[in-house]
């Protein structure tokens, strides 16, 4: 597999993901280039290629006989790929932000607190409940939902968009002339404003990927009214960390806070051999059970079961990982369907940020232990869920923002 980093420049005023209110009064714009909007664009190049290429974006697109290819979601960013914070980031809420020259409080992770404290108090070692305060003024701390950039460990930065607004005036069709009554207001991101994402190509596509998203000059709503002009850049990029390690990490530092936990209550540590791991979504997700029915939770067996060989499947079923905790937020999706001048229909999906933690007794046998990290591999380049091709069920194992349990 090959990874593509695409970067999405405005050259105009964009209008992503219109929110229409007021009759279509009022038009919102998103604030991050989703995954079906880089594909439409895509596809709206076919009406100008020849047969051949038509078939070579088909690749790209998806046909009946080959799935196509999973686009990304493009965060705004100034220089680097963003990515949406766990909902388990907490801030003061006297003072949120990140910490800059010294004006907040900073951003920190509650999970491993929690998951520690819910393993020790389970057992009724601690009869107080878990309350996280702001450790430079102890005030009440709140969730913190934000698109950010890694700056190395502990620097991380808010990007903010740059928006305004538009007003004009609605053109009736057959007399070609103004509409009385239909003045309409249009917020846009402004020229200039920057997107990147990543996205997993298999080697076989991965040089037409980057030809044919290099040719995409148009994005987003009102393109005839000009909106949306962009320039897209396509390269190939390099993964600089290793799941394994993330996985590692995240269970190291876990077993810091159980032990300390422990020792203040006095309690003596079990023998546990588990491997916990977080299933963090970049993207929003729409998933469904095993009836079919749209739901909040990830059935992890089930998802690493289409993935997995039949060696791998059987390795599977003795790990079994099991579910500890989840956060998670739902979210009505829909959209408009460009080639069938249709609506989208409207689904339940799991908000980004949302994360799912599991639990693997894996003990000290490698070889479990490299099937499971094998399939998670496979899982986070695949992703969760329905619609992957538009952006929907990216996901990251063990997000490394979990690590900055002090504020940052």
């Amino acid at each position: 597999m090959a990874q593509i980093e695409i970067t999405i420049t405005a050259k105009s005023p964009l209008s992503l993901a219109a929110i229409k209110a007021y009759g279509g009064a009022l038009i919102e714009t998103g604030l991050y280039v989703a995954g079906g909007q880089l594909r439409g664009a895509l596809g709206a190049l076919k009406r100008f290629a020849s047969q051949v290429e038509q078939d070579e974006l088909d690749q790209l697109l998806g046909a009946p006989s080959q799935p196509g290819i999973k686009f990304p979601n493009c965060y705004l960013t100034n220089e680097q790929p963003a990515f949406p914070l766990p909902m388990t980031a907490q801030t003061c809420k006297r003072d949120a932000g990140f910490l800059e020259k010294g004006k907040t409080h900073g951003v920190a992770d509650l999970l491993l607190r929690q998951l520690a404290y819910d393993c020790v108090a389970r057992n009724g070692a601690i009869p107080i409940p878990f309350q996280y305060k702001c450790p430079e003024c102890h005030q009440r701390t709140e969730a913190f939902s934000r698109i950010v950039e890694y700056h190395g460990k502990g620097k991380y930065a808010a990007v903010e968009a740059s928006l305004h607004r538009q007003t004009r005036v609605a053109v009736n069709r057959s007399r070609l002339t103004t509409e009385d009554e239909m003045l309409y207001s249009v917020q846009a991101i402004d020229e200039g404003s920057r997107f990147i994402g990543l996205m997993e190509v298999d080697d076989e596509r991965a040089n037409s990927t980057g030809k044919w998203l290099k040719q995409i000059t148009r994005i987003g709503g009102r393109t005839s009214r000009g909106f949306g002009a962009v320039e897209v850049i396509a390269k190939e990029s390099f993964a600089n960390d290793v799941l394994r390690d993330r996985v590692a990490s995240f269970n190291a530092m876990y077993r810091e806070f159980e032990a300390d936990l422990r020792a203040i209550a006095d309690d003596p540590p079990p023998a546990d051999t588990r491997t916990l791991f977080t299933v963090n979504l970049r993207s929003d997700a729409v998933l469904r059970n095993t009836a079919g029915l749209p739901t909040l939770q990830l059935d992890l067996l089930d998802a690493l079961g289409e993935l997995a060989t039949n060696e791998e499947r059987q390795v599977l079923t003795s790990i079994t990982p099991q579910p500890v905790a989840q956060f998670t937020g739902p979210l009505m999706v829909s959209g408009w369907q460009t080639a069938w001048r249709l609506p989208k229909e409207v689904l339940l999906a799991t908000r980004m940020g949302g994360l799912y933690v599991f639990a693997a007794d894996l003990g000290d046998d490698e070889h479990k232990q490299r099937t499971l990290f094998s399939l998670l591999e496979k899982l986070q380049a695949a992703g969760v869920g329905e619609m992957r091709q538009d952006g929907f069920g990216q996901i990251i194992i063990c997000d490394p923002f979990h690590l900055e349990v002090e504020p940052v």
